[in-house]
């Protein structure tokens, strides 16, 4: 899908999980410079590239990782940064370690969808104009709407990340938590529409009242959440009653 034109929490756990895919733990400092960050980030992979031939095998025996046949035992998702389109016919004269032509999509005869060979997999090819993407998800774990708005997200951050390359200036100083994953209309509406929650309540009824007839409506849903503890309303109004009963027998209780 092209998505170069086109218009999932905090940047830094963005940014993690691109950079986990690399197989490599980074702690993200948001008050960090991108810049400083960035440069960072390359000498851990320089240094991480020391390693690289070590088998695949003593890795799993070395992680104790479970085994299970339903998923890759290493890692769930993948990004890469290939040029998968570009001189198809030239690499299959030279031979090739592209990650796109080692990982083929698998497409059964007469499907229109290739299966998911990880959790989430994402390759973008940058030998055009457009960045091209390409986006491979089990849709037993997730939502199109879900894939489309990471896309939006990804855009949205290499948007910023364009404007810096003519600012000097900006190159230097700016800071990771200075870059914002939510659109201008994303923003406004998870954070106001979604939040225009006042309403009018009527001023004959108490909060006892009012909790009293959502018990009435809804006694299984959720009403408290609190360090893993759930009580529905049904049962919270039972404990409150209890509480009220024990305060009534062993206090003396006085208007105010």
């Amino acid at each position: 899908t092209p998505i170069a034109n086109r218009h999932y929490g905090q940047i830094e756990n963005l940014i993690g999980f691109f950079v986990n895919t690399l197989a490599l733990r980074v702690k993200i400092d948001s008050k960090q410079t991108l810049k400083d960050y960035i440069q960072g980030l390359g000498r851990d992979v320089q240094e991480a590239q020391m390693y690289q031939d070590l088998p695949f095998e003593k890795l799993v025996e070395e992680l104790k990782v479970d085994k299970d046949t339903s998923r890759h035992p290493i890692f769930q998702t993948m990004f890469g940064l290939e040029s998968f389109e570009g001189n198809k016919s030239k690499k299959r004269e030279q031979g090739s370690n592209d990650l796109k032509d080692i990982l083929e999509d698998y497409k059964e005869k007469g499907a229109d969808y290739a299966v998911a060979k990880f959790d989430l997999s994402t390759f973008i090819d940058d030998t055009n104009v457009k960045l091209v993407g390409n986006f491979n998800y089990a849709e037993s774990l997730y939502r199109e709407e879900t894939i489309r708005r990471y896309m939006e997200t990804y855009i949205h951050i290499l948007r910023q990340l364009s404007e810096l390359s003519n600012n000097p200036v900006k190159q230097e100083n700016t800071k990771i938590h200075e870059l914002s994953y939510l659109s201008k209309s994303q923003y406004v509406e998870i954070i106001e529409r979604w939040n225009e929650t006042d309403r009018e309540y009527p001023g004959d009824k108490t909060i006892q009242g009012l909790f009293e007839e959502q018990v009435e409506k809804t006694p299984e849903n959720i009403a408290l959440i609190y360090e893993g503890i759930k009580l529905t309303y049904r049962e919270l109004n039972e404990r409150s009653n209890q509480l009220a009963h024990y305060i009534l027998q062993n206090q003396t209780i006085n208007p105010d």
